[in-house]
């Protein structure tokens, strides 16, 4: 391992990375250690010597933060756009690099959150399930001069195991055969030596590096990091003050789904004196990507990435339920729809959509499994239904293109899955 305690010092080694024949280079460090700084250099280098590159996020919402221009989705680079629909699931399938340049070089941040974890939706599966995986067999670094460099933060949440991540040297010499570089950021840059939130976060790297969790201090000020009280009445003044001054923008972490739904619960009670049901105001927590509509239902669909946030502007319970009999069951299921307009908090837009209203006034975020086999078998008839209208046959071709875009299309069948947004547990 190369331990690399500076930035500059940072710099100077992907330099020669990028100028040296070998293809691929990990650079973890913490928050305040600088790692944010050097995507953008890395794109700067390319530039300057004339090398072609991508960079990539782990999904669209972080690439669009990033420094950079054209920063977009790993999922966006390596999937197809036109899924087939296989076994009940929209399929993915990884396509053929677009560049021909055999010395591409490809930046991926947060490179944590990309790993070998089997990942799949009830209603959709991208390439082999192993995001990692696939993105190696892409890039074709074997069987190329092309470079990977990854950037990411050991010490945050990963998908999955660790040792599956793509911060992992020895999970990517095992998948590729070559050799991997490694640079750690150990120092924190002078300028965020007092930023109390950096503080917090390196008290708790240096537990995490010790193996010690059981008693994890905390540096409190008065303003930006706060001890909360034990006693209830001054928590809920909290709670108060916060939701009142910023209700669009601030957020609870809690530990379980329970805490997330009692304090929901009690911020919509008690601070906006509101009842059991979804109503105009609310702020909510979209869990899945979906397509909504505008104002103006002519125009393009706006498409919503999961972990979306938004304020409720209208809601009608006027959607027709799906009530769809299924085999060995002694009753049809019954799956409850809302009609919801939404103003979405990132940029305003308003959008229209269903949600399922079990998994909202659900206790966990979660569908039973009758709940999805209706849903899935309930659109396969109605799309039959629409063909034999037309005239058409239509059978259970897993490569109907045109099943593919009733999918897509189907409000039931691509409702949102939300919850109220005041509280969230630290897994969303």
């Amino acid at each position: 391992m190369i331990s690399v305690y500076s930035i500059d010092s940072a710099r100077s080694q992907i330099r020669s990375f990028i100028e040296s024949s070998e293809q691929i280079l990990v650079v973890t460090g913490m928050i305040g250690t600088g790692i944010e700084q050097l995507l953008r250099y890395i794109v700067e280098q390319a530039l300057y010597l004339g090398r072609n590159y991508s960079v990539l996020g782990p999904n669209r919402r972080i690439a669009s933060r990033y420094p950079v221009d054209n920063a977009e989705s790993i999922y966006t680079q390596i999937y197809s756009r036109n899924p087939r629909f296989d076994k009940e699931k929209f399929v993915y399938d990884l396509t053929e690099q677009r560049k021909a340049d055999e010395k591409h070089l490809y930046v991926m941040g947060d490179a944590h959150l990309i790993s070998d974890s089997k990942f799949e939706t009830d209603n959709a599966i991208y390439g082999s399930g192993k995001l990692l995986t696939d993105f190696l067999e892409f890039a074709g670094i074997q069987k190329s001069k092309r470079q990977i460099i990854w950037l990411g933060d050991p010490f945050q949440l990963t998908r999955g195991k660790a040792d599956e991540s793509a911060l992992c040297a020895e999970r990517l010499q095992a998948l590729t055969g070559l050799p991997v570089q490694t640079v750690l950021l150990h120092y924190i840059l002078p300028q965020n030596e007092d930023d109390l939130f950096v503080e917090n976060c390196l008290n708790l790297a240096k537990s995490m590096e010790s193996g010690r969790f059981n008693v994890l201090g905390i540096t409190t000020d008065s303003s930006r990091c706060m001890e909360s009280p034990n006693e209830p009445s001054s928590q809920h003044q909290i709670f108060h003050n916060f939701f009142t001054e910023e209700p669009r923008l601030t957020k609870f972490v809690c530990f379980s789904h329970v805490q997330v739904n009692h304090l929901n619960e009690w911020v919509r009670k008690n601070i906006f004196s509101r009842g059991e049901a979804i109503t105009v105001g609310d702020i909510v927590h979209i869990h899945n990507s979906l397509s909504g509509y505008p104002e103006n239902e002519l125009d393009s669909p706006i498409y919503v990435p999961n972990d979306s946030f938004a304020e409720v502007i209208a809601v009608s319970d006027d959607v027709p339920p799906i009530v769809q009999p299924l085999k060995g069951r002694d009753r049809p299921i019954n799956v409850p729809f809302l009609r919801i307009r939404a103003r979405l908090l990132t940029d305003s837009r308003e959008i229209g959509f269903f949600c399922l209203k079990n998994y909202l006034y659900a206790e966990k975020p979660e569908l039973d499994t009758d709940t999805i086999i209706a849903i899935q078998v309930s659109v396969k008839t109605r799309f039959r239904q629409q063909q034999k209208q037309r005239g058409l046959e239509s059978d259970d071709n897993s490569d109907d293109s045109q099943f593919a875009m009733f999918l897509r299309r189907d409000p039931y069948f691509n409702a949102a899955r939300l919850r109220i947004g005041y509280a969230l547990t630290l897994h969303l």
